[in-house]
């Protein structure tokens, strides 16, 4: 999917026109299956996770060859105030 494709599917778009100035910024698009929408979340809340084995290539795992994320916080909402992160879990 491209971003044309998924863009008013984003819940927090804002002022956003591409996914460069979304990278830039340390964003990144996220699915939400529950509710079939998107939502762009700080990289930082985003970890890798292996879904099946065979996602691997070795016995030595390779974060950032990973396709999926799973979102973790472990702050409270007054940390994350002004956050795409609050607004998610919100």
């Amino acid at each position: 999917m491209n971003f044309v494709e998924i863009q008013a599917k984003i819940k927090n778009l804002g002022n956003y026109k591409n996914l460069k100035e979304i990278k830039r910024d340390g964003l990144r698009v996220v699915y939400n299956g529950k509710d079939d929408s998107y939502w762009l979340i700080e990289k930082e809340f985003l970890k890798p996770i292996i879904k099946s084995p065979r996602e691997c290539k070795s016995i030595m795992v390779k974060p950032e060859e990973l396709k999926y994320k799973i979102f973790m916080c472990n702050k409270s909402k007054a940390e994350l105030k002004g956050t795409n992160a609050l607004k998610y879990i919100e």
